[in-house]
């Protein structure tokens, strides 16, 4: 396996931009400790434990719990039995993961038989009690000796980082994970500074990851899901699709602020709270990606080798813009403000004191990549490309920071 220190180092510097997306993990397991252990069946207690699991469970086409609860409405003594094996620590987990899956398997069929619902005779009906539904259940039961899984994050965090896969049954597949999940987990409790400041963050939210279990899943599915881009290895990420050609416009052409310009620049590590907000609504790391991936794809296309640095993952989200590239000529420098949004470009964005002041010192220099109109399962997009300071875009303020003296 190759050197996990660079995608740590990632992991830590970004981890407030990251976990305002992920933070929902360890708020599910805390409610289904809370929920668990009160009184009802074991299906019922199952049920109301997993009503927080956000999108680790159902969507519109996977719903595991979804099935469970309807399921049981008529076979409750049977889906107890099933959660009570599976549950039980004592079995072999490959053996108890099958006896569910295909316990429950043979329950449905049985109620498609009995004519239950509009299921009798349907070619596409499905349990949807897969091996990852199995992870989530003992995840959040069991949090100190399970992982929550998922094939594609194994997959591609294995072709990430040259771990050489063994397995090939879906269960064995899901076994072996464990095994790198340890391996994995022993690079990442060397970063003692960083355990220390974990631990501070669960005991603000009554949070408990004892054996770090959960923190080990996140750090693999962060470098998967947010770090498979050219920056740290070579991807298979789809190209960026702009739908029309991308008109740069200068900011000077919006209306002037006719205030004086005052302010100090500085370089900081920490959180940029607009970003945080627009990271929250998922597309803001989407954005910047399709954009490396656009700048790349620009120089290529003018015969230039000049690398593309995604500055907000490498070094932190308070530079002051996310992408350094390089004009045409390949030698004057271009720095990159990613904001993306789903709708049209008229929608508003938010941006820092720090992409003002940066902006403005390196005007010529400087653009707002306006990624609109974006589609997140085909890369599909518009652009607009904004070159100037940020000051000439006549920005409202419209939130504050403030530090209370004790």
């Amino acid at each position: 396996m190759k050197d996990l220190k660079p995608y740590i180092n990632a992991y830590i510097s970004n981890w407030d931009y990251i976990n305002n997306l992920e933070d929902y993990k360890w708020e599910a397991i805390k409610h289904f400790q809370n929920t668990f252990h009160v009184e009802g069946s074991i299906t019922s207690r199952t049920i109301q434990g997993l009503s927080k699991h956000v999108n680790l469970l159902d969507s519109q086409t996977y719903y595991p719990l979804g099935m469970l609860i309807e399921v049981s409405k008529e076979k409750q003594d049977v889906t107890d039995k099933l959660l009570t094996n599976l549950f039980d620590e004592t079995i072999p987990l490959k053996e108890r993961a099958i006896a569910y899956m295909s316990g429950f398997d043979k329950l449905v069929k049985t109620m498609a038989d009995e004519g239950h619902s509009d299921w009798k005779g349907r070619d596409n009906l499905q349990s949807f009690q897969d091996i990852h539904a199995v992870s989530v259940y003992l995840a959040l039961h069991y949090p100190k000796a399970h992982y929550i899984y998922k094939f594609s994050i194994f997959q591609t965090f294995a072709s990430m980082v040259e771990y050489k896969r063994k397995e090939t049954g879906k269960v064995d597949r899901f076994i072996e994970f464990y095994s790198l999940c340890e391996e994995v987990k022993k690079e990442l409790l060397k970063e003692k500074e960083f355990i220390a400041e974990y631990n501070k963050w669960m005991l603000s939210h009554s949070y408990t990851d004892e054996n770090y279990n959960l923190l080990t899943q996140d750090f693999i599915y962060a470098v998967a899901r947010y770090f498979n881009n050219n920056t740290y290895t070579k991807s298979d990420k789809k190209k960026p699709i702009a739908s029309s050609s991308p008109k740069v416009i200068e900011a000077s052409q919006f209306s002037h602020v006719n205030e004086s310009f005052s302010g100090e620049f500085k370089a900081v590590k920490g959180v940029d709270y607009a970003k945080k907000d627009e990271i929250f609504r998922g597309i803001g790391l989407l954005g910047e990606e399709w954009a490396v991936i656009y700048e790349k794809e620009r120089l290529s296309k003018l015969g230039i080798s000049h690398s593309v640095i995604h500055t907000s993952i490498e070094e932190g989200d308070g530079k002051g813009y996310d992408i350094e590239s390089v004009e045409d000529d390949g030698i004057t420098p271009r720095y990159i403000e990613v904001k993306t949004t789903t709708g049209g470009v008229g929608q508003p964005f938010y941006f820092t004191s720090n992409e003002l002041f940066y902006s403005e010192l390196n005007k010529e220099h400087y653009y707002v990549y306006r990624i609109y109109n974006f589609k997140s399962a085909t890369r599909q997009a518009d652009l607009l490309m904004i070159h100037g300071s940020l000051k000439e875009l006549n920005g409202k303020p419209v939130s504050y920071k403030v530090s209370l003296k004790e």
